[in-house]
């Protein structure tokens, strides 16, 4: 044996690599002895072209500590998952072809995504084999996958059949770009630049009565007047008549404690619906039903002379219209936030459509102790869990109205309305495009139709330890005995609110159990100003490249610069230093070996 003059990391990382792979140094051993370290592992969108070093520095912090478990003697179920279905994917889609699913057929979208999606699992390995993560490939799942469908279909069947899945059709938030009903943990603060209106309605005997608003485009949605019962200026209109100023109607006052006396004017508007608030006092007091926006964003027959303006155009020519009739008393500037789609930034709305619905808003002391349960790292992360569930509003709404993703195995029988489920053995099932021989309802009818949604991705991402156990699959596969609960859930911090989450609902209601023991969460990579990486921002370092340029050794050495949890600037001369580190121990270790290689080690006794 001798060592090169230089150290080639280009020669020496292929080498170890292809040892690795042939050796199977990292398969599972479902048949070994000793303790098993089980590993939830991240599955990546198949969203990108490439991924940059912030993956790569989350996903080399979290196998530095299965490294460690493997040299420990545990035995190591470390697997890969790659999260190819639903919004992420085709948004994807829709801006590398630059195209509007609405105008393709529904095969030819999916066949695209399905293109994508198989070539972004090539990319990603190739750059987690390059990094040198030690996953065992041959435990590689996707969440389009047969066997992640199965699983989550049975999911649905199993809490269906619980009494925890509901279909209602109720205000829903709705995103008017992408078409399709979201759930709280999908909607992100906004910031945006607008208008606090002073618009004068009319008491019934004729006087001005003034509200504030900044959204004046649903004035033609609005339903009642709300007032404090404790406010002197208007508690002798409280159960009295107002009109609506363009178009004419008239709506009743109502008085609610929780009304704000300082806020504006003290006069709320309700409508249906224009936030969360709208929808509350819309249930409890049985209001009328006006909605005035159509599922892609725009206005419908209730707005009039304004039927067919997108909503923020609709918003400018109202306030024009008001103020022409000299409706608006004032406009004050105001930053005001507002719900936004994560996915594509647009504000979302509430639309009144059918959706699943899976109960979790009245649980909110269950999904504490769980919390509580778990062991952080670090301790800290733990506070961003509380504070999402305390925060909870809305029960879980699951159905999305696209294309790629898991199919509901549901089909509603069109004799009696009932909902008619398949066998878990037939599992997993399209009802969009399958009829399945001899299925019918209960009540005889074989007139059924398959349900057309499909599930929001984290139906299927939340399931990830269930579907690496193989839950309820035959005694071959199943691994629940063996893996689960899991030892250590490895993730990055903003999805605490949905994956993390989701996961430990499923599991609680499937298993009882917690999903995992351990939870580590990582912080950011982010470019050299501090900023999050990301293409349109011109920041992002693609992890190919400077493997490429300085080798996976010094890439780790930089992704090793972070407590855990903490966020960390890219830096480039960081990386160099890893480099020059490798250089130092190649030396070091010629200057041993110079010195060792006529050493023949005698038989020792060791300690176990």
């Amino acid at each position: 044996m001798s060592l090169d003059e230089n150290y080639d990391f280009k020669v020496s990382e292929a080498k170890w690599r292809a040892f690795w792979e042939k050796e199977e140094l990292y398969k599972f051993n479902s048949q070994g002895v000793g303790e098993v370290f089980s590993v939830d592992t991240p599955p990546p969108y198949v969203s990108a072209a490439h991924l940059h070093v912030g993956h790569a520095m989350s996903y080399t912090q979290a196998e530095f500590v299965v490294r460690y478990a493997r040299m420990s003697g545990k035995r190591i179920f470390y697997p890969m998952g790659f999260d190819d279905n639903g919004l992420p994917t085709e948004r994807f889609v829709e801006k590398k072809y630059n195209i509007n699913k609405s105008k393709i057929t529904k095969k030819e979208f999916v066949e695209l995504c399905i293109k994508e999606t198989e070539e972004g699992g090539k990319t990603y390995r190739a750059l987690f084999d390059a990094l040198g993560i030690s996953v065992d490939w041959s435990l590689l799942y996707t969440t389009s996958g047969k066997h992640a469908e199965r699983i989550a279909q049975r999911s649905f069947i199993d809490l269906y059949q619980k009494g925890l899945i509901q279909r209602k059709e109720e205000p829903t938030a709705w995103c008017p770009f992408c078409q399709t009903a979201l759930a709280q943990a999908d909607l992100d603060d906004k910031e945006q630049d607008t208008f606090l209106n002073y618009i004068n309605f009319e008491w019934a005997d004729g006087t001005p009565a003034l509200i504030a608003t900044t959204r004046p485009e649903l004035i033609p949605a609005c339903v009642a007047l709300y007032v404090n019962g404790n406010d002197p200026r208007y508690k002798k209109y409280v159960g009295t008549k107002a009109r609506v100023p363009l178009f004419d109607y008239e709506v009743t006052v109502k008085a609610d404690d929780k009304v704000s006396i300082e806020f504006g004017t003290g006069l709320m508007m309700v409508c249906t619906w224009g936030d969360s608030e709208d929808v509350e006092r819309w249930k409890d007091d049985k209001l009328e039903t006006r909605p005035v926006f159509t599922k892609d964003g725009r206005l419908n027959e209730l707005a009039g002379a304004y039927k067919g303006l997108k909503i923020k155009e609709a918003r400018e020519k109202i306030v024009a219209d008001l103020d022409a009739a000299a409706y608006v008393v004032k406009r004050e500037p105001l930053k005001n936030v507002c719900n936004a789609h994560e996915r594509c930034g647009v504000p979302s709305e509430f639309i009144q459509t059918p959706q699943w619905f899976i109960a979790i808003a009245d649980k909110k002391e269950e999904w504490a102790r769980r919390g509580e349960e778990l062991a952080w790292f670090p301790p800290f992360m733990k506070t961003k869990y509380d504070d999402w569930v305390r925060g909870l509003k809305w029960d879980w709404c699951i159905s999305r109205q696209r294309y790629f993703g898991v199919p509901f195995p549901v089909w509603h029988c069109n004799a009696c309305g009932a909902v008619v489920l398949p066998e878990d053995t037939q599992l997993p099932v399209d009802p969009a495009s399958d009829a399945l021989e001899g299925l019918k309802c209960a009540c005889g009818s074989t007139d059924l139709k398959g349900e057309q949604d499909v599930m929001d991705t984290w139906m299927t991402s939340s399931l990830t330890p269930l579907i690496n156990a193989h839950w309820k699959d035959g005694a071959e596969t199943n691994l629940m005995d063996t893996i689960y609960p899991m030892s250590l859930r490895i993730q990055a911090f903003e999805i605490i609110r949905t994956w993390l989450f989701y996961t430990v609902v499923k599991s609680h209601y499937h298993t009882n159990s917690l999903p995992w023991k351990n939870v580590m969460i990582s912080g950011w990579g982010l470019d050299t100003k501090g900023k999050k990486m990301s293409k349109s921002e011109g920041n992002f370092v693609e992890a190919e490249k400077v493997i490429e340029q300085y080798s996976a050794d010094a890439l780790r050495y930089w992704s090793a610069g972070a407590n855990l949890g903490q966020n960390l600037r890219y830096s480039e001369e960081e990386v160099k230093v890893g480099k020059r580190t490798l250089t130092k121990l190649w030396n070091a270790s010629k200057l041993c070996y110079e010195h060792l290689k006529a050493y023949a080690p005698s038989a020792c006794a060791y300690e176990t």
